[in-house]
């Protein structure tokens, strides 16, 4: 079984084919979705993207890229890249909200989910209508959380698509490095025989 030591060239591709899988999937988180009629980026803060590494384990012919993420992103990661059912919609997941599950808040605070959605609305710089005039509200504290609350009760019951970054990166790295893996294995393989057979 090859090694560091015996086939540096492989090692070294193989890393550099984990790295750049990892740009794929943060590529593919920056890339917009379509919401409504609208193209946006979904993408709010970035932490997610940001916080994405790599593990690289190669046993025999095999070459298992795990990623995963780092710090506080690694409490959604799998949600968000996967989904989430919703208690009356399917997203295909493995993963599902459960009716009345959930921790319950203290009286005057949010809850966690609907804290992330009020901070995500902050971070998007989201601003509300009035429905009869189409114009924008004048926003205040009990109207954000509010919203927010409704936008929690929507999303649990309709759950969230997964991302599947994991997959777009799947489709599009093997294309990229197939030849430079087969040529640096070529090369490592060439040099151990010369090294076997300098003595003979």
């Amino acid at each position: 079984m090859p090694n560091e030591q015996s086939a540096p060239n492989f090692f070294a591709v193989v890393n550099d084919m984990a790295k750049r899988f990892v740009e794929l999937m943060q590529s593919d988180y920056r890339m917009k979705r379509k919401v409504g009629r609208n193209f946006t980026n979904a993408v709010a803060s970035g932490t997610l993207e940001k916080s994405l590494a790599y593990r690289l384990k190669i046993k025999g012919k095999s070459i298992d890229i795990s990623v995963y993420a780092k710090g506080r992103a690694s409490k959604y990661f799998l949600f968000r890249e996967n989904g989430v059912n919703g208690t009356q919609k399917s997203q295909g997941a493995p993963y599902s909200f459960k009716r009345g599950s959930g921790s319950k808040p203290a009286k005057g605070q949010m809850s966690p989910m609907q804290q992330a959605i009020y901070d995500w609305m902050s971070i998007k710089g989201i601003r509300l209508r009035d429905k009869s005039s189409g114009k924008f509200k004048k926003s205040n504290e009990e109207l954000k959380q509010t919203v927010a609350k409704l936008i929690m009760f929507k999303v649990r019951r309709d759950g969230i698509k997964g991302w599947h970054a994991f997959d777009y990166a799947m489709e599009n790295i093997w294309d990229e490095y197939e030849a430079k893996i087969v040529e640096a294995y070529g090369k490592d393989f060439t040099a151990t025989l010369e090294n076997q057979f300098k003595d003979i």
